[in-house]
């Protein structure tokens, strides 16, 4: 619990046994949700953020909160009524400690709340009943899910580096007497077949691990000035011809935006990747849009969404989106994951959009999708921009 909410809980006791008259006023004033209820557990009083947190306004003397409102574990395991923290707090006569529970608002959505029950006592220090602060904990739930999320790629990002370094070293090897073999058996043409499909397997290996090296953030970049704006009309001509014919390109390109300092080949690359995974997506056709803006980045908004890893300044944001089918939920918190993919096996390798993300973070920027089901895919690209100062 927050020591915000320890100081409301500990007003609102003191303010209980003081029978202050502006007790009422100030409950109604706090953004946390307030409910008392009698000795039977009746509810005898809500504010306004308690309607708001269930979704409806209860009706006192009549509502039970643990009879009316459903109440699960935080695994989603149903809390029976008698178990909830304001019943067993009321029962064992003794305050709880914060509980997190998960309520059911009147519409059926599920809202993470914690739960703060304290016992309400006369003079003589007899219980009267029960007040209870519910906070909701969603905000807090989300930044700590996106921050283990970013852990988490990080050490999948450092394995996935390693262990690329090292076999790159071992490809080396491979790939320099696979090169001596085909000299030296140019006149024996079965063997030569042979070293020659060496020397193509060898070849595969590598870019795959320069892919790895990239997401791991150890690739050997070229950094130079680019004008992205330049760079996507050139690299637009590419494009057009790759994709199928059912595919319109749309480019959205803002020339207010200022150079960056990137490889050139790379962000080539990343963009390519994302205009061929767009593709996909569209399997009977559709638009894809490629779009440049220049995005201020301030301190203030880095707890926001997947933006909560992106330094202060300004950025060239760099955007792919289509029309296509979009992603699920469980697709779309894997999507950056190196081998994760949802084509056949003959079909990708699941390392498109982890080599972006590679170079984006290596590049000193971040990489960011928005998707759902039916409503497409959008993936923004944010890259340090040069000459602008914030």
């Amino acid at each position: 619990m927050n020591e915000s909410s320890v100081q409301w809980a500990s007003a609102i006791r003191q303010a209980t046994r003081k029978d202050d008259s502006s007790l009422e006023a100030g409950i109604e004033a706090l953004p946390a949700a307030i409910y008392m209820t009698d000795a039977e557990g009746r509810m005898t009083y809500f504010n306004e953020a308690a309607a708001r947190l269930w979704g409806r306004r209860p009706v006192l003397m009549q509502d039970m909160w643990c009879g009316s409102v459903k109440l699960f574990w935080p695994d989603g395991t149903p809390l029976a009524p008698e178990n909830c923290p304001m019943a067993t707090t009321l029962r064992r006569q003794t305050n709880a400690s914060p509980c997190e529970v998960i309520a059911e608002r009147a519409d059926g959505t599920r809202l993470p709340v914690l739960a703060h029950p304290t016992l309400l006592r006369d003079e003589s220090g007899v219980v009267t009943g029960a007040i209870n602060m519910l906070v909701d904990i969603s905000e807090q739930k989300q930044v700590h899910a996106k921050l283990l999320k970013a852990q988490k790629m990080e050490s999948v990002g450092r394995l996935a580096g390693g262990v690329a370094h090292d076999f790159n070293n071992l490809l080396t090897v491979i790939l320099g007497h696979a090169d001596l073999l085909v000299e030296k058996l140019q006149d024996q043409p079965e063997a030569k077949g042979m070293a020659d499909a060496i020397m193509a397997a060898a070849n595969r290996g590598a870019e795959l691990t320069q892919r790895l090296l990239s997401f791991g953030r150890r690739q050997m970049l070229s950094p130079c000035m680019v004008n992205g704006n330049e760079l996507i009309r050139t690299l637009n001509a590419l494009i057009e011809r790759v994709l199928r014919e059912d595919i319109i390109v749309a480019l959205d390109l803002d020339e207010a935006v200022p150079d960056i300092m990137v490889d050139p080949g790379q962000l080539e690359s990343a963009i390519l990747n994302l205009a061929l995974n767009a593709q996909d997506a569209m399997p009977k056709g559709g638009t894809l849009t490629i779009s440049t803006r220049l995005y201020d980045h301030e301190l203030v908004e880095t707890g926001k969404g997947a933006l909560t890893c992106l330094a202060e300044g300004r950025y060239a944001m760099i955007t792919v989106a289509d029309t296509g089918h979009g992603m699920a939920p469980e697709v779309l918190s894997r999507a950056f994951e190196p081998f994760f993919t949802t084509k056949p096996p003959s079909q990708g390798g699941g390392m498109g959009l982890s080599m972006v993300f590679g170079f984006a973070r290596q590049s000193g920027g971040l990489v960011a999708i928005d998707s759902a089901l039916g409503e497409g895919t959008r993936v923004r690209l944010y890259l340090p921009a040069l000459g602008v100062t914030a």
